[in-house]
């Protein structure tokens, strides 16, 4: 019988997982999370996981299950019900928007340092779900002044840093990431497959087209409402 592919099983699987975090279907729409995939390729992914045990020994997982398209979207549906980390994509998601905006800010003559800064973000949003990741969000929350049980405020204490040009925070973020080996590897390779993408995911999935005035105000509807208590509630940087 044929197994599937980790490509395969992430496609079928993500629109159970993005709905069980409730994330709005407008965002980060499946066709873009595909191509994406498609793109980044089987090995890379495989690689990138082995890196940081995502899924330890991920490729002898996948060859002892069925294959994805004989598993129905129910079962899918209770994975992700059952996901003890399910509710924190969306606060992460949402601090994802906002610090895309310092990577978009970054001119031409700056790739190191855009570089530099995904490297730190992809960290920052990925490593709190994986079980390698608890030394070094713990060492990440440290050095930030925020908890590993709210990745989401680190994302938003490194973004605060980059723009009050806190460097003595931002190298130490740096640093801590370098001494993790493997994540430091790990994030290289996220980040040059991200830059190199040859398409540019959507996002958001809006008509007409997307301007950036459009990507901030769908941005903050992608957030819960302003007056919720948990948005008053604002991380006490060390970056700020």
């Amino acid at each position: 019988m044929k197994t599937g592919t980790l490509a395969e099983w992430l496609k079928r699987s993500y629109g159970s997982f993005k709905e069980g975090s409730d994330l709005p279907e407008w965002v980060l729409p499946a066709r873009g999370f595909s191509d994406v995939v498609d793109e980044v390729g089987e090995e890379s992914m495989l690689e990138m996981c082995r890196l940081v045990k995502l899924a330890p020994e991920t490729k002898k997982q996948l060859e002892k299950l069925p294959p994805p398209d004989t598993v129905s979207p129910e079962h899918f549906k209770e994975a992700a019900k059952n996901w003890a980390l399910i509710s924190w994509i969306k606060p992460v998601t949402e601090a994802c928007f906002d610090a895309r905006v310092i990577l978009a800010s970054f001119k031409e003559d700056e790739n190191k340092a855009r570089t530099e800064a995904l490297r730190c973000i992809s960290v920052l949003a990925v490593a709190s779900f994986s079980p390698e990741g608890k030394l070094i969000t713990a060492d990440l929350a440290s050095i930030l002044g925020a908890t590993t049980e709210k990745p989401w405020e680190m994302i938003a204490c490194y973004v605060s840093a980059v723009l009050q040009s806190d460097f003595t925070i931002l190298k130490q973020v740096s640093d801590c990431i370098k001494s993790h080996r493997n994540w430091w590897k790990w994030s290289g390779l996220f980040a040059k497959k991200a830059m190199s993408l040859k398409i540019e995911p959507k996002l958001i999935e809006v008509i007409p087209p997307v301007s950036p005035d459009i990507v901030w105000v769908l941005a903050q509807m992608v957030k819960e409402d302003f007056t919720n208590e948990s948005r008053q509630d604002h991380p006490k940087c060390s970056a700020g």
